[in-house]
């Protein structure tokens, strides 16, 4: 048929990597969902091989006899455990609920990286065992990051230098210690110079700004970049229609994918899935729904199914039982999201005051991630800067330095509320009666 004899120009391409830790949902006109159009599948004349094109209308995989699954009672591949996943997909819900229409990205690792640095600050014992538990098992500060120019984290901690109480010698992790003036508008261009450079320009700033009141900024960078394993995807332009969340259509130039180079695909309760490896032991997972819309629940068993227990999931002959050759097609896309995690479990972990023998102020603490990714023939480039941020609500109590202080011209007064931490009072003196 056409899709095996026209293979169309070969470039290089990136994608999205959802084992190593960043989540996509496309649903505009600029970028992904997974989608492939109806196409008629041929038996070729003379062979035992039959061509199968993953199609959301043609939906196929809701035939039970389309597939021939082989569950392995003693296949074990566990990558990362359920709990950790259900976790994953309940901030993906809570960010796709809050943006309808619109697509959503975050990268799991790195939040959970920058909560490992938080939580092992932490003195009290009820919020450590609340952030491990929610971390479960992984060590994120242990991870093999061993090709940097591929995929690395870099861990740093920006603190203001007008505190000099501030005492990281107690810190046994890698990071590293960026003294600056908060006051100065030029510390947040130093922070930014650093996030470009670490991402080398891919994400040239982040949404926090520095100021008087913030006293430190803990920070994870992830960067990703790597090509297909399998050199350049193959262009098809006759896929040129994505249909978007709206109901809309979008025209497309062509979209990108493997001409029938797999002979295989996965399918879940509710969906269905297809990866592609990275040439650094990364991979691209794409999963496709069988409705229209998002079923995060029985989506999580199919996530943790292909990640966990994929054997099991594959498929690899059709329903007349011919072995397949699977064409694979998704458009290129270029997405940005910036989070603060609002109505999810996270900001209720990073409340608690972290050691005073590190920080002895009085702080508050607020949570921001930007992730980008840019998938395209080439292969992935995708980063993301996770900011765990910590303001102050009031100096330390400790013995004032005395002056004599004798009010014996105008001045101004106010009565402050120590329990409610509020003016009730204020005013000024100009003359005495």
């Amino acid at each position: 048929m056409d899709i095996m004899n026209n293979k169309r120009r070969r470039l290089s391409a990136f994608g999205l990597c959802a084992i190593a830790g960043v989540f996509l949902i496309g649903c505009n006109s600029e970028e992904i969902e997974m989608i492939h159009n109806d196409i008629q599948n041929e038996q070729m004349d003379n062979s035992e091989t039959e061509m199968s094109v993953i199609s959301e209308d043609e939906n196929m995989n809701n035939d039970d006899s389309a597939t021939e699954n082989t569950s392995d009672p003693d296949y074990e591949s566990v990558n990362i455990n359920k709990k950790q996943i259900m976790a994953n997909m309940d901030i993906l819900k809570t960010l796709y609920d809050e943006n309808s229409g619109e697509n959503v990205l975050f990268s799991p690792v790195s939040l959970n990286t920058a909560l490992e640095i938080y939580g092992s600050m932490l003195d009290n014992e009820s919020a450590k065992t609340q952030l491990e538990e929610y971390l479960g098992e992984k060590n994120y500060l242990s991870y093999n990051y061993n090709n940097t120019e591929v995929y690395r984290s870099i861990n740093t901690i920006w603190a203001d230098q007008n505190h000099d109480k501030l005492d990281f010698s107690s810190i046994d992790k890698e990071l590293t210690i960026q003294k600056v003036d908060m006051s100065d508008p030029a510390s947040t261009d130093k922070k930014n110079k650093y996030v470009s450079e670490q991402t080398d320009g891919f994400i040239e700033s982040t949404p926090v700004e520095f100021d008087e009141d913030t006293i430190m900024d803990i920070m994870n960078i992830l960067y990703f970049q790597d090509g297909w394993e399998g050199g350049p995807l193959d262009e098809f332009e006759e896929y040129t229609e994505f249909k978007n969340a709206d109901g809309t259509t979008s025209e497309l130039e062509y979209m990108i994918g493997n001409d029938g180079d797999s002979s295989c695909y996965y399918k879940g309760n509710s969906s269905t899935a297809f990866y592609l490896d990275y040439i650094n032991g990364m991979s691209f997972w794409a999963v496709l729904p069988n409705e229209e819309s998002f079923d995060f629940e029985s989506l999580t068993s199919d996530v943790d199914g292909y990640i966990n227990n994929r054997e099991s999931l594959k498929v690899n002959k059709s329903e007349n039982g011919l072995s397949l050759e699977v064409v694979f097609a998704m458009p290129c896309f270029e997405n940005s999201f910036n989070t603060g995690f609002e109505d999810t479990a996270i900001p209720s972990l990073i409340q608690e005051p972290i050691s005073t023998d590190i920080c002895p102020y009085e702080i508050k603490n607020s949570i921001n991630q930007i992730a980008k990714i840019k998938v395209d023939e080439t292969g992935t480039t995708a980063a993301a800067v996770t900011e765990v941020v910590m303001e102050l609500t009031a100096m330390p109590s400790e013995m004032p330095e005395q002056y004599y202080f004798i009010c014996d011209r105008p001045f101004m007064y106010f009565i402050y509320d120590n329990v409610n931490e509020d003016i009730a009072f204020m005013g000024i003196v100009n003359k005495i009666k």
